[in-house]
């Protein structure tokens, strides 16, 4: 039977909701990451325009995918970019037409838009990544790495006090135009940030679950010249553990008896929630490391006032704050990939984007 693929309706909710709980990412430790109550709710903050597609085979849905397109700092400039992801097809349909299927369709759709291409992320150093990158088929795009990516777990075990030399704060309704234009200004000095506008703060799909109240703020005189927002997501996605590897579950119950000593998260049981809110918003003036520091420790402390065990953030492996990061705040990393998805006869679009770091805005994806 052939596969159809089209734009989901509402009707798909339980359906999509019931991939993103069936379909695992796997690894050391194999996560679902659910969309409850609502895939289409959750959908809403990855961008401008997002575009759900359904896979069907038959009356089953077999699998899903989004593209969404939003504004984004391309060499300084802001340009509407595309990005692919919540890719999940059920394991006995992913070979045969539906994978070829899914992507005529997501050519087809990026046709629609103008777009010969767009960003993806890929776990790094996988077999699959690796043949994706190395042995490509006929119907995809060819994936063109850019850089990794860093995504950081900073369990909230300890007390750390602000650096007192920074006049850091929570932010008010009054620094919403100074947040804007910090995060756009260094924005421009990265590839692919996001080129936010003040109505994107007042905007509960965009936005979902976050308030200028998140906020940190520095300010040098009347000048906001850094922000971060401590964005808690669990109300629209969680990110379930489904299974560890043999020396992890032979070692969990240590490990989490020496993770508050060791700086790293602690492991819940299978079948549980792994708590945390992201770090996002995330700006800095000349990328000072001891005011980021500083930033990065209020919204902290911020989240053990609310309980959150656990923090998530992501850099460039380019980013030169990030050692100073890691140091200060120990976690775990995770490494993905960031490429470029292009289309065959289209190499030459991408040409001219420069070296400059990319940050992604992992909150988002």
């Amino acid at each position: 039977m052939e596969p159809v693929v089209e734009i989901a309706s509402a009707a798909d909710d339980a359906g999509l909701r019931r991939l993103m709980r069936d379909i695992h990412v796997p690894g050391a430790i194999t996560v679902a990451f659910e969309r409850e109550p609502s895939f289409f709710r959750a959908a809403g903050i990855e961008g401008d325009q997002v575009d759900i597609v359904a896979i069907r085979v038959g009356d089953r849905l077999v699998g899903t995918g989004t593209y969404a397109r939003r504004d984004m700092f391309v060499n300084g400039a802001v340009h509407e970019v595309g990005y692919m992801t919540m890719a999940r097809v059920e394991s006995e349909w992913r070979r045969g037409r539906v994978t070829p299927a899914a992507f005529q369709y997501l050519h087809q759709l990026m046709n629609e838009h103008g777009d010969s291409w767009g960003i993806t992320t890929m776990m790094a150093d996988s077999s699959v990544t690796r043949s994706l990158l190395h042995a490509p088929k006929p119907f995809l795009p060819e994936f063109v790495p850019v850089e990794r990516i860093c995504t950081l777990v900073i369990p909230t075990w300890r007390r750390r006090r602000a650096n007192e030399d920074f006049a850091v704060r929570a932010a008010s309704e009054e620094d919403l135009e100074g947040i804007v234009a910090c995060l756009r200004r260094n924005g421009a000095r990265r590839q692919f940030a996001v080129a936010w506008k003040a109505e994107d703060f007042h905007d509960q799909v965009r936005t979902l679950g976050l308030s200028i109240s998140d906020f940190t703020v520095a300010h040098d005189g009347g000048r906001i010249i850094g922000c971060v927002a401590l964005w808690d997501q669990s109300a629209f996605k969680q990110s379930v553990i489904k299974n560890y590897a043999r020396a992890i579950k032979l070692t969990r119950g240590l490990v989490n008896l020496a993770a508050p000593l060791l700086s790293v998260p602690h492991l819940p049981a299978r079948g549980s929630a792994f708590a945390h809110a992201y770090l996002s918003h995330l700006a800095v003036d000349d990328d000072d490391q001891e005011l980021t520091l500083a930033l990065l420790s209020h919204a902290y402390g911020g989240a053990r006032d609310r309980a959150i065990p656990n923090l998530t953030t992501g850099f460039s492996e380019r980013d030169p704050r990030l050692p100073a990061v890691k140091a200060h705040f120990g976690g775990t990393a995770q490494w993905s990939l960031l490429c470029l998805a292009v289309w065959a006869g289209h190499r030459d679009e991408i040409s001219g984007i420069d070296q400059r770091p990319a940050h992604l805005e992992i909150a988002t994806l």
